[in-house]
């Protein structure tokens, strides 16, 4: 870990989160988390959080190390809907509307007076930015409107499609403001930032992986015929993909073979559905799935929707898992390279194939995994993450 800037001249950053960063069980929530710490080894914080959970007022102590200024910023429920019905007449899409508040807006406003710049997390804050006369970031992890636009045309939930057909157009128009709002926009997918340059200062900052991952070197024999999934459930695209590679995939491979799902927040009625299928484990959130992922056949991301980077695909390869995932996944890794540190594949039939050869001749895949943490640490080691983190800063809002 770098040392931190003690300078009493240190700038002061505000900036605003949608929902608390912690527990780690989330990309989002990791590249949050370790762009705050990046920040805070040069910057001061001031830091607001907005959560529609009271309950993620108990992690608050995990930010302090960050910031002597943590503001914890949450309503009731129905304040949180009617807000987003309220943003919906006023055009914007459903989850910037759900994630604003005028008092929140009044807060940021005072705060803003004895701050440097602003930096707002995701597209659900930065809509609190638009009217502050400061240097503005915009970490946007993902481009919402693009991982929409995949969303609709691949969802069979006829629910989400409505959601999706109702969001990607709000999600463009504002994206679009946003971009030439703020004096920098970043991306964790190259591909999309490549798409929204055309607007404004925009850059590719992909997710970081902390250096403790790449000594993992521990196995264990009893993960040996698993093939793992690693990811909150509740996030429509893991769901989409677990079930895709349930419906088509699973029953044709070894009969040994098991499929276990590593990630929290199972619905009951996605376990009703999983459990309907053989060889399926729910191992749930697991603090170190570190030496699953290592020890495994190989780690699947079969991803059907969504959009931004993938960081279970990152921390598998980091690991020297042997990862399976589609071409719309892999093209956001910088130097991914099918069948060389990683495997791409978008059909069921060649799924089954190469995971039933993968389960007859592992030996024949060890070239990749090793290849694959190499990549990895060469492109994505958080100090890479860092440096890069703070020349934009520089280069964009001179600070």
């Amino acid at each position: 870990m770098s040392i931190m800037d003690t300078s009493k001249n240190r700038k002061k950053g505000l900036i605003v989160i949608p929902r608390m960063p912690y527990p780690l069980n989330s990309g989002g929530r990791i590249a949050i988390y370790d762009s705050l710490e990046q920040l805070s080894q040069k910057y001061e914080l001031v830091i607001i959080i907005i959560d529609d959970d009271r309950n993620n007022q108990q992690y608050l102590n995990h930010l302090s190390r960050f910031s002597n200024s943590v503001h914890f910023c949450s309503f009731n429920k129905c304040h949180f809907f009617f807000n987003t019905l309220l943003g919906l007449v006023k055009g914007k899409p459903l989850q910037v509307g759900y994630f604003y508040f005028r008092k929140v807006q009044k807060i940021i406003n005072e705060s803003s007076l004895s701050c440097d710049f602003f930096v707002s997390f995701m597209i659900r804050t930065s809509s609190y930015g638009l009217n502050l006369q400061m240097p503005k970031y915009h970490y946007a992890i993902d481009s919402m409107y693009l991982n929409y636009k995949n969303s609709k045309e691949n969802a069979k939930s006829i629910i989400w499609k409505l959601i999706y057909s109702i969001e990607t157009p709000l999600l463009f128009n504002i994206e679009k403001k946003h971009v030439r709002n703020f004096n920098l926009t970043t991306f964790v997918n190259k591909n999309e930032a490549e798409f929204w340059k055309e607007y404004g200062n925009v850059a590719n900052l992909p997710h970081g992986v902390e250096a403790s991952i790449f000594e993992r070197d521990k196995t264990d024999s009893l993960y040996k015929d698993v093939v793992a999934f690693i990811g909150r459930m509740d996030y429509q695209p893991n769901i989409d993909a677990v079930l895709w590679f349930c419906d088509n995939v699973l029953g044709s491979l070894n009969y040994n073979i098991q499929f276990w799902i590593i990630g929290g927040h199972v619905s009951d009625n996605l376990r009703k559905k999983l459990e309907a299928f053989k060889n399926v484990k729910i191992v749930g959130f697991v603090d170190d799935p570190y030496i699953i992922l290592r020890s495994c056949l190989c780690t699947v991301a079969p991803m059907q929707t969504g959009g931004g980077l993938q960081t279970k695909i990152l921390m598998a390869m980091a690991v020297e898992s042997l990862v399976l995932t589609t071409s719309s996944s892999a093209s956001a890794i910088e130097n991914a390279k099918d069948g060389v540190n990683i495997i791409v594949e978008n059909s069921a039939y060649r799924y089954v194939e190469v995971i039933n050869d993968i389960y007859k001749n592992p030996s024949k895949y060890l070239s990749i995994k090793q290849e694959a943490k190499t990549t990895i640490l060469n492109t994505y080691s958080l100090d890479i993450i860092k440096k890069k983190l703070l020349s934009l800063l520089g280069k964009y809002l001179n600070i």
